[in-house]
């Protein structure tokens, strides 16, 4: 019991740090911030957000007033403005303390590991081949993929390149740390399942 716990724990952390690397390259080398775009007028938009006062938040733009929504001229005048555009959602944050990441990153590696705990857990319990647990995890990433990542491609119009970015990122990135979880806890006793 004792060694199978201390498999488990092993196979978490490399699980981790699989991920974390894995979305490290993703987000640095292998496609940087190909998909982040700066405004040619940031400071004028800049301002114009400070000025405004609005608490942290998630903000849409045009706004709707959803108690107008059985009036059908209130929807039409939407229509009007979001055919006009822009149209935007804004992640806003009055400020950040420093442009240092290290506690992202720590936060990041954790939330990781987290996971790679669950997951070693599970395959500790199932006792799969590596390349078995390698092909379940892709299934199930591209699964939570298409029912989180591709609705914000449709209901939010992320741009389809930060949506294949991220499909890369979790499929593949859970695919190789499941196979290396799965070699770790698997035991002798193990068939090739």
């Amino acid at each position: 019991m004792k060694n199978g716990m201390v498999r488990v724990a092993i196979a978490a952390l490399v699980g981790g740090i699989i991920w974390f690397v894995w979305g490290t390259l993703i987000h640095t080398v292998i496609f940087g911030h190909e998909n982040y775009n700066k405004l040619p007028n940031e400071a004028q938009v800049s301002e114009t957000l400070r000025a405004g006062g609005q608490p942290d938040g998630v903000y849409w733009l045009p706004w709707f007033d959803e108690s107008k929504m059985s009036d059908p001229a209130a929807e039409k005048a939407y229509d009007e403005l979001l055919r006009k555009g822009p149209v935007a959602m804004i992640v806003y944050r009055k400020s950040v303390e420093s442009s240092a990441m290290t506690g992202m990153m720590v936060c990041e590696f954790l939330s990781g590991l987290a996971a790679s705990i669950m997951i070693a857990i599970l395959l500790n319990r199932r006792q799969w081949h590596p390349v078995r647990a390698a092909a379940v995890l892709f299934i199930v990433s591209v699964s939570y993929w298409l029912s989180c990542n591709f609705s914000d491609w449709i209901w939010y119009g992320y741009p389809w390149s930060w949506v294949q970015v991220v499909l890369i990122e979790q499929s593949f990135g859970w695919a190789m740390a499941g196979c290396a979880m799965a070699a770790i806890v698997r035991t002798r006793r193990g068939s090739a399942r």
